[in-house]
């Protein structure tokens, strides 16, 4: 306790804050800070101590951390900085060091020679395409033209009018075919039943009745007979701007059952069946994904022939081509690539359920999209395209169109 009488002193230590008898002052008697506060991000707090803290109350009431006598000398203040006023209006500039750009390749061009790559096949596919049974094509063509035309049957070349027959039911052979196909005769009165051949009149005739309605002008006996002639269009219709017309003969109309009823400007043999494309073209699913040094491209497809794929490709362009034995159609892909790969480190697999590509990446980055769009054609439009009608053909070609319709 202090003395009576005896002024008290102040202490001046950190986080202190009483008075103290210079006569009573003992090593444990001031719990101060010795360290100076700081405030840093919303924190207040002591550089002495960890203990920190948000609220200004908070920090004022933070008990100290060191025991010691009490003092009446104050602390030295922290030496502020000395501000050179006559560089207040200076403008100081930060150069941050930046790491020099690599330089990006030269783009090659799309149509630079693509490389065939040597795609590792796995065993499990090659044991799938031996085991199928692949369709001869000489057996359909040989049994196709023994097939029983059904009655009915209209012929598929464009705008020809002909038809195997009208209502009858069953089958006939190819010659009957011939021989109405040539008369073109309505035969809506043959109802259910077979027909019968008069050797002495050279025509059909309904056994149920038997009324000898002779059915045809003329018959067909064997490939000594001439054929009967299909008058079609051998080209594909157009629509454009109105006019409506055939590819093939020049003829336009702007009314459409007027061009329905066109003749054909072209003779040929009757088509029942219509050929089935040998290279048909399969729609399969395909993805991508990127690391840090590829891109992956991944086709899936089941049973393809590993021999008869090939995976061609450049540093801007890849192209897929994946033959199907047991469907006899193929799958194209050719793409342009968003960014350039490394041909000689790329490499293939052909996998039981899909074909995957790896491309390694020419240079670092991500690529934003796999490809550049293209117009994708098939191989069957790529060799039908015909060019753009220059000027004077257009102007020749409107002096055909027939307006009479109008």
């Amino acid at each position: 306790m202090p003395s009576e009488g005896r002024p008290l002193i102040h202490c001046y230590n950190r986080g202190c804050g009483q008075s103290f008898d210079a006569t009573d002052n003992k090593d444990n008697s001031c719990t101060f800070h010795p360290g100076i506060p700081f405030f840093h991000d919303a924190y207040k707090g002591w550089t002495c101590c960890k203990k920190k803290c948000t609220d200004f109350t908070e920090f004022l009431n933070i008990r100290g951390c060191t025991k010691s006598f009490h003092s009446n000398i104050k602390p030295p203040e922290p030496e502020k900085p000395v501000v050179d006023k006559s560089e207040v209006n200076k403008v100081i500039e930060v150069k941050t060091a930046r790491e020099p750009l690599a330089q990006s390749l030269e783009r090659p061009a799309f149509t630079t020679p693509l490389v065939q790559l040597k795609p590792e096949v796995s065993s499990v596919l090659e044991e799938q395409v031996k085991a199928l049974v692949k369709p001869s094509q000489n057996n359909q063509r040989d049994t196709r033209a023994d097939l029983e035309i059904p009655l009915g049957t209209n012929c598929k070349n464009n705008s020809c009018k002909a038809s195997s027959s009208a209502t009858l039911l069953g089958k006939v052979s190819p010659s009957l075919v011939w021989t109405l196909a040539v008369c073109k005769l309505d035969l809506k009165h043959l109802k259910s039943g077979t027909l019968g051949f008069d050797y002495s009149r050279s025509s059909y005739f309904s056994v149920d009745n038997h009324s000898g309605v002779s059915l045809c002008c003329q018959t067909y006996e064997g490939p000594e007979s001439t054929p009967a002639e299909c008058r079609h269009h051998p080209g594909y219709p157009v629509f454009h701007e109105g006019l409506k017309y055939w590819t093939c003969c020049q003829k336009r109309t702007t009314d459409f059952n007027t061009f329905l009823e066109q003749e054909g400007c072209s003779y040929d043999h009757h088509v029942w069946f219509k050929e089935k494309s040998t290279d048909q073209q399969v729609n399969l699913r395909f993805d991508w994904h990127q690391t840090a040094g590829f891109v992956v491209v991944s086709v899936y497809g089941k049973k393809y022939d590993p021999h008869s794929s090939t995976i061609e490709l450049s540093p801007v362009r890849l192209k897929i081509h994946m033959f199907f034995p047991e469907e006899q159609g193929s799958f194209d892909l050719d793409l342009e690539l968003r960014g350039i790969v490394n041909v000689s480190n790329s490499s293939a697999s052909m996998l039981p359920t899909k074909l995957e590509v790896k491309l390694r990446k020419a240079e670092p980055g991500s690529w934003s999209k796999l490809d550049f769009p293209r117009q994708q054609m098939t191989r069957t439009e790529q060799e039908t395209r015909k060019p753009a009608p220059t000027t004077e053909e257009v102007a020749d070609d409107l002096d055909m169109v027939d307006l009479s319709d109008i």
